[in-house]
């Protein structure tokens, strides 16, 4: 690809910008400014914006090097388009983030999109890393997986990551990795799930008890935004006028004792937590309408409440989220949970 094509692009998408090193200064009383030796700052050089910390060895990877890095691993694909590029920068350009389409693939009925990615840090606070991400047609889910299991797809910021690059194969890495995920989706699709496990899974994505998703039902959108039935940001979840469950910091209470129940009354669960459970309850039924009542409809499931529900508050904090942040921590935990389930 030429220069002026591939600054096009980042121009575009706002990321045709540069970082340097420069040293680490401290106010000293008498001398003023005076450098502290062997630590230095990155700042970009666009807006002059620090972002992070760092130390000697440290040579920063510039926008348009990943962005080439990336390039020459899909090149090859017969079907990569320009067009299909993401390009996103995070927290004012301390992370950034590049993704290229490469193929689709069909689970069901369904077709999903696979990108190749690239993730690399700008603060000193992550490597270089590479890794999938499947996207869902229609509702849009997104999940990623770094090449976690391959160590040597991590790249320290050297000067000596081109030719780490290169010397891995890292295309073949990648490759396979795309076959393998494949794969993994279509077992998830014919392998089936029921009530049990769908309930122990919102339990244990959420950390709560069994009791709570399997009456589900009891938690009623009128009641729960009725006042007299809240206690600051909690709820009493009650059957008639006896409190079934209770919800207190990590440890769940239940007694199936109801002549004894008075003892409990003061016993309330969080609402927070509450929505969570049926939040997430819905997706899954969702996901289970389109995709069937298996494990890749449960999954589906999982990274739609991860992309709907969880975001970090600043630009582009939702894709920062399913990347970097709490919903790519909660779509791998779930993801691992599945694996264990169907291996």
């Amino acid at each position: 690809m030429e220069n002026n094509i591939q600054e096009s692009i980042l121009t575009d998408n706002k990321m045709n910008w540069q970082v340097e090193k420069i040293p680490a200064l401290h106010y000293h009383p008498t001398k003023k400014h005076q450098e502290i030796k062997g630590h230095y700052f990155i700042r970009r050089k666009d807006n002059l914006k620090i972002l992070g910390a760092v130390k000697s060895s440290y040579v920063p990877t510039q926008n348009k090097d990943t962005f080439n890095y990336i390039l020459e691993i899909v090149k090859d694909y017969p079907n990569v388009n320009l067009q299909d590029v993401i390009i996103k920068s995070f927290n004012e350009g301390r992370k950034v983030c590049f993704m290229f389409r490469i193929e689709d693939i069909k689970i069901g009925k369904v077709i999903s999109e696979n990108y190749i990615y690239a993730i690399s840090s700008h603060d000193g606070s992550s490597r270089l890393a590479f890794g999938l991400c499947n996207k869902v047609i229609g509702c849009a889910n997104m999940f990623p997986m770094l090449l976690s299991d391959i160590t040597a797809t991590k790249f320290k910021h050297t000067s000596n990551v081109p030719k780490k690059i290169k010397d891995i194969d890292l295309k073949t890495h990648i490759q396979q990795y795309v076959l393998g995920c494949s794969a993994l989706y279509k077992k998830m699709f014919y392998t089936p799930v029921n009530v049990n496990i769908i309930n122990e899974t919102i339990c244990r994505m959420l950390g709560i008890d069994k009791w709570i998703a399997k009456n589900i039902h009891k938690f009623d959108e009128k009641y729960l935004h009725s006042p007299e039935n809240r206690t600051g940001h909690f709820i009493k979840i009650k059957d008639n006028d006896y409190i079934l469950s209770s919800f207190a910091i990590s440890n769940i209470r239940f007694t199936s004792d109801l002549n004894n129940i008075s003892s409990h009354r003061d016993i309330t669960i969080d609402i927070r937590l509450a929505k969570k459970v049926k939040e997430l309850n819905k997706h899954i039924a969702d996901e289970n309408f389109i995709h069937g009542t298996n494990y890749y409809g449960l999954f589906n499931g999982l990274t739609r409440y991860a992309n709907r529900n969880m975001k970090i508050d600043r630009e582009n904090g939702k894709l920062e989220s399913i990347m970097l942040g709490k919903g790519n921590k909660f779509m791998r935990k779930g993801f691992e949970l599945i694996i264990n389930k169907i291996k």
